[in-house]
């Protein structure tokens, strides 16, 4: 012990003797531990956690797919599916779904869930306070719910007495029955589950219909979760599943006949596609650090070359080559050590601006912060760091021999070839990794640019967007929600700065997406094709800017016992009327609509995401289809965020109960619409610069490194009779060839390695030559200015001077 303390001490003072050395190193590893740190924080909240239930490499989620529409699964096909299994011994059916609470103050929408009973167990958790649901609450008539535990602590102050009391949620009263653990939530941070019989409200009905919960046809967006049998694998499910799903094809074919199960694991149905995401963002940042790491080696080698007189001289005094190399890999700790420590600062500071750019969606991201299994990474990169930076030079110093350095000394040499191999090598693998980077983050711009240039085919300008849902249990039919929505309208165009108001179900670009089959008479085809679905008041599309190209839009005419109507896109019309003429023609969508008469064509928008090509589209009058969910779109004649308070004050004079939410304006809907390949971008815009710097400060230390060491032999050769230009094209060219073969590296490695981004790229591919050439043409330009300027130092060399160098 106290031997490293005398190593320790002696480092330090070593570090301090050279300040400039050791700010430069300090910074450098700052920047690389803090932004690894950075990342693996989100990383290890959103991917690394265990999910905080029994087994949960077990659980698989079970949906359904009709053709190329993933969907839910009906309740019927959840209890034959579960009744048949041999590959799972648990199950249980859930429902995502937002509620309205109110009943005390200013009301809430929050998120929740309907789950069966079963449903805990199959996770396997307990509450820790109270009870489960019993198998009786899958009936409809009971409404009993779980809250989660934050909600408890934060509504309740932790109070144990809570049990019994009621929780007023869509207008209806539910009886608390039990508290979740810490922690618990399935994808969206529920803050309650409810009974699943609390859904089922309208009883069992032999009628197959959409709106029927009980009904065959109704897939909505309940899943099956699952627990597979210990033994059996996820492909064992899904060909069980598969088997199970044909027989029902041929059991039911009105409902079933395209209709297929679909199975993954937890793990995928939670982290979805921000798993690529953020692999590619670590894979990034583990650059970074490698640039780093060999950044400080070269400033190492450099510093060590300059102590081969205090190496050689301890070895003549005794010291052993495991002594020699204990003290310089404690020094190179020691600085990694320091580095990670104004890393981890550095850190904590950056956590909240990259959690803002994270997708709202993304599950676990509130859990992200500097917890012991970062701080443990933390450690783990800075001790890697040291010893990856620290072991090369201290091993070359350590075989220096005190004859050799006199000899070096007694011609003016500082350092041998074989540190210059290293520090040569090193540079290569520099410029290498800062090429992949820079070609990815290009990559990544480009696509961005060509995502936010997309047209989406309708105007932002000055408008606001805000969400609001009807409670059954206060509008429980169509005629109810009709008459909110016509007083909603009034209200609405009374605002001050109000230039008109529309109301839709579905605002373009949030990810709602309501769909349905579109039939037309004559048609032949496999399947019936998809369309979005859309139900809007008048002046929607006046309001949105979206082109009317033939016949009319809605207006106060299309009400309840008129004939329906129907408005289309322009791809409905090339799809299904090529002779150009739709107007007066008639559609209908299977189990919503009778005949419909299409009144009137409309452009094309992009509804559900900028990435996808416009889908066809149908658009119903909302007062002819009314819902119970209703997007509210203003167009301002002042900025529509300044219309939230007063949009919030018109909802209520109608129903004290109702909150808005989602209010925003619809350019802000756009840009959160594109929020991970924003984050994407983002960062490797970031770390490609850092690895940009680094490189650059790399090759240009290393050549004014050999500048310094090649005094003498620049001398001797200007002595007989170089011109400046020689000892230019002499210098530059022994660094650029070193970034040559860096950058020949680099273009192999992004080739392959940035395949990974394919994905998430959009409009442009990942082998791109443009990029590749681009980048390796601008990492070169740099190189050469840092090859430049030491090679311009070498020309002013006086060779009366560099003749006596030593």
């Amino acid at each position: 012990m106290q031997v490293l303390i005398q190593d320790l001490s002696y480092g330090l003072r070593s570090l301090l003797s050279k300040p400039v050395f050791t700010v430069v190193a300090l910074v450098a590893l700052a920047l690389g531990i803090g932004a690894n740190t950075a990342v693996f924080s989100v990383v290890n909240a959103v991917l690394l956690k265990p999910f905080p239930y029994k087994h949960p490499e077990q659980l698989i989620v079970v949906s359904a797919k009709d053709g190329q529409i993933d969907e839910g699964v009906s309740y019927p096909d959840y209890l034959d599916y579960r009744e048949a299994r041999t590959s799972f011994t648990q199950s249980a059916a859930f429902l995502g779904e937002s509620f309205v609470l109110s009943g005390g103050g200013q009301p809430e929408r929050l998120r929740g869930a309907f789950v069966s009973s079963g449903y805990l167990s199959t996770l396997g958790i307990a509450p820790v306070l109270g009870r489960d649901f019993l198998p009786q609450e899958d009936l409809p008539g009971y409404r009993s719910v779980l809250l989660s535990y934050s909600f408890w602590q934060s509504r309740y102050r932790g109070d144990p007495g809570v049990l019994g009391r009621s929780l007023r949620l869509n207008g209806q009263l539910f009886t608390i029955v039990g508290v979740l653990p810490q922690g618990i939530s399935f994808k969206y941070d529920e803050q309650f589950l409810t009974s699943f019989g609390s859904w089922l409200t309208k009883g069992r009905n032999p009628k197959l219909g959409i709106n029927d919960p009980w009904g065959r046809g109704n897939h909505f967006s309940m899943l099956m979760i699952a627990r597979l049998r210990t033994g059996h694998t996820l492909d064992q499910a899904r060909s069980e599943l598969a088997a199970i799903a044909a027989r029902l094809a041929r059991q039911y074919p009105d409902t079933n006949a395209t209709t297929q199960a679909r199975a993954v694991s937890l793990s995928e149905f939670v982290l979805g596609n921000i798993r690529t995401t953020l692999l590619v963002l670590m894979a990034a940042v583990l650059f970074v650090l490698l640039i780093t790491a060999a950044n400080v080696a070269n400033l190492q080698i450099a510093r060590s070359a300059a102590r081969r007189r205090e190496v050689a001289l301890r070895t003549a005094l005794g010291a052993s080559r495991g002594r020699i190399v204990r003290q310089l890999l404690t020094e190179s700790l020691l600085l990694s050590s320091l580095g990670a420590l104004i890393g981890l600062i550095v850190a904590s500071l950056s956590i909240a601006p990259i959690t803002a750019l994270i997708p709202a969606d993304v599950p676990r991201a509130s859990q992200v912060a500097i917890d012991l299994p970062v701080l443990l990474f933390a450690i783990g990169v800075a001790v890697a760091a040291g010893v990856g930076f620290g072991v090369g030079p201290a091993m070359a110093a350590a075989r220096t021999s005190p004859a050799e350095v006199l000899k070096e000394d007694s011609r003016g040499a500082i350092g041998g070839r074989r540190q210059g191999r290293l520090r040569n090598s090193l540079i290569v693998a520099e410029v290498g990794l800062a090429l992949v980077l820079l070609c990815g983050a290009a990559l990544m711009l480009q696509s961005f640019i060509k995502l936010r240039s997309v047209e989406p085919g309708f105007s932002t300008t000055r408008t606001l967007s805000a969400y609001l849902s009807l409670p059954a249990q206060s509008y429980p039919d169509a005629d109810a929600q009709r008459r909110f929505a016509q007083r909603l309208i009034e209200q609405l165009h009374t605002l001050p700065g109000v230039r008109s108001a529309a109301i839709v179900n579905d605002i373009p670009l949030t990810h709602f997406q309501s769909g349905a089959q579109v039939e037309v008479p004559g048609y032949v085809g496999k399947e019936l094709p998809y369309a979005d679905y859309l139900s809007t008041s008048p002046g929607y599309f006046e309001l949105m800017g979206i082109p009317l190209l033939a016949g009319r839009t809605f207006d106060e005419q299309d009400q309840p016992g008129q004939p329906g109507a129907v408005i289309v896109n322009d791809l409905v019309v090339r799809r299904f009327f090529p002779d150009g003429n739709a107007v007066g023609k008639r559609l209908r969508l299977p189990g919503i609509s009778d005949w419909l008469t299409i009144v009137g064509v409309v452009r094309c928008i992009h509804q559900n995401d900028l990435k996808e090509p416009p889908n066809l589209q149908v658009y119903r009058p909302f007062a002819q289809d009314p819902w119970a969910e209703i997007g509210i779109v203003l167009k301002s004649d002042i900025a529509p965020t300044a219309l939230a308070a007063s949009l919030q004050r018109a909802v209520q004079s109608i129903d004290s109960d109702l909150p808005v939410t989602k209010v925003r304006s619809l350019q802000k809907v756009i840009d959160d619409s594109v929020q991970a390949p924003r984050l994407t971008m983002v960062l490797l815009a970031i770390f490609a610069g850092i690895a940009l710097v680094n490189a650059a400060i790399g090759i240009y230390g290393v050549m004014s490194y050999s500048v310094s060491q090649r005094t003498h032999e620049i001398g001797v050769r200007m002595a007989l009779g170089a011109l400046p230009a020689d000892v230019l094209k002499l210098v530059v060219g022994q660094g650029m060839l070193l970034v040559l073969v860096g950058v020949a590296i680099g273009l192999a490695g992004g080739l392959v390695g940035l395949q990974l981004l394919s994905s998430l790229l959009f409009g442009i591919g990942a082998s791109d030559p443009i990029t590749f050439g681009a980048v390796a043409m601008l990492l070169v330009l740099v190189a050469l200015v840092a090859c430049y300027l030491p090679a311009r130092r070498a020309t002013r060399i006086d060779p009366a001077i560099a003749l006596r160098y030593e």
